[in-house]
C-alpha cells in the first residue's frame, strides 16, 4: 500500500478544520459584501451607473470566492450554491434584502465559475 492511498484520522480532521475555517471566512466576506452591505456604501457605484446614463445591466457588486471541491458537509457546490451555503440565505433572500435597500432599482445576478455578479437595472 502506498502512502498516497492512506487517509488518517489526523489528516481528515485537519482538512475538515481547514474547510470549516474557509467557510467561516466566506460567511464573513459575504455578510460584508451582500447581506449586511449598506445602501450608502453602494452609492458610489450607483453614481457611476448614473454617470453612464443607466445602462440596462450594470455590475454593482462582484463576489469572488474559491469554492472547494467538497464542502465541510461532503457536498460539491457551484459558486451560487456555495454563496447560499456559506451565507445561510437563498439568492432570492439576498435579492430581496438588496432590493429593499434600493427601491426603484431592479436587482439581478449572474455568475461564472470564479465570480458572482450583482447587477442593477432601472425598473
Amino acid at each position: 500500500m502506498s502512502e498516497t492511498d492512506v487517509v488518517s484520522m489526523d489528516d481528515l480532521m485537519n482538512e475538515h478544520s481547514v474547510l470549516l475555517a474557509t467557510e467561516s471566512d466566506a460567511q464573513k466576506y459575504l455578510s460584508q459584501t451582500l447581506v449586511d452591505v449598506t445602501a450608502s456604501s453602494l452609492k458610489p457605484k450607483l453614481l457611476e451607473w448614473a454617470s453612464l446614463r443607466f445602462p440596462a445591466i450594470f455590475v454593482l457588486i462582484t463576489v469572488s470566492l474559491d469554492v472547494p471541491e467538497v464542502c465541510s458537509d461532503g457536498a460539491s457546490r457551484l459558486l451560487p450554491q456555495y454563496i447560499e451555503f456559506c451565507s445561510g440565505m437563498t439568492l432570492s433572500q439576498i435579492s430581496e434584502s438588496l432590493s429593499q435597500k434600493l427601491p426603484g432599482i431592479q436587482v439581478s445576478f449572474s455568475s461564472v465559475p470564479t465570480a458572482f455578479y450583482v447587477h442593477v437595472s432601472k425598473v
